[in-house]
This record gives C-alpha cells, structure tokens and sequence, in this order.
C-alpha cells in the first residue's frame, strides 16, 4: 500500500451553516441512539479502559465508522481527519446555547466521565482538576 502524499493538494476545508450545525447534531445523536452502534462505542471504550490515549484509539476509528453517513453527507472525508474537520466546522457555532449543549451531550457518549478532564487536557482543554471549558469540539 503506498504511502499518502502529504504534499498533495488537500480537499478544501467544509463549513457548515447554523442550521446545518444542528441538524447534524440531531442526526448523530439518532445514529448514537442505534443499538448496533451504541454496542459498538461502548465495546471501543471497554476496549480502551482508563487509559486516555487508548480510548482514542479505541474509540475515534468507531466513532468515524458510526458517523460516515453524517460525514459524507456533509461533505467531510470519511476518516479521522475528516472526524476532526466535522469537529471544527461544529466549532465555528459554539457561541450557540442549543449546539454547545447538543455537543456536550454527544462527546459525553465518546468520553467516560471519569476520564474527561484528562481527555479535555489532551485536546487542548486544560488541565485535570481545573474547570472544564465549554466543548471545543
């Protein structure tokens, strides 16, 4: 298998719209609700244990396989990459009360409780003990 060409021009990045925003957030939220994959994130977190960079690599390949069809709906590549611009472009609209609460909900799915400020620390979010910011998605 050849290696991807980090110099090859990339796709140009997506962006969504308030209303985008949340409607893909209600359709994440039903595709979480979906026994099938609600079996297959909690066996990536069981997988990942108390280790935090475990449960991401136990659970970002699973969360991408159970939001491909949000992905490519909207126009993100169906990978991690594409998982972390699906991110971003949530992001652009955390100053609204109805996503940030909406994004809190969902990541709390991904992130066991006990493991969240660590999780927050790795992404960026500051460190274990210390408030937890709004999500940054």
């Amino acid at each position: 298998m050849a290696t991807p060409n980090a110099f090859a021009p990339q796709a140009p990045l997506v962006s969504l719209t308030l209303d985008q925003t949340r409607e893909a957030l209600v359709e994440v939220e039903k595709l979480l609700g979906e026994p099938a994959n609600n079996q297959l994130l909690e066996g990536a977190k069981t997988a990942g244990g108390q280790d935090p960079m475990m449960l991401m690599m136990m659970v970002m390949p699973v969360a991408v396989q159970i939001l491909t069809p949000v992905l490519q709906k909207y126009g993100f590549p169906c990978d991690q990459a594409g998982g972390m611009q699906f991110l971003a472009a949530m992001g652009a609209h955390k100053e609204d009360p109805a996503v940030v609460t909406k994004a809190t909900e969902i990541k709390s799915k991904f992130i066991p409780p006990q493991l969240a400020a660590m999780a927050a620390m790795f992404m960026g979010g500051g460190a274990p003990g210390m408030p937890m910011p709004p999500p940054s998605f």
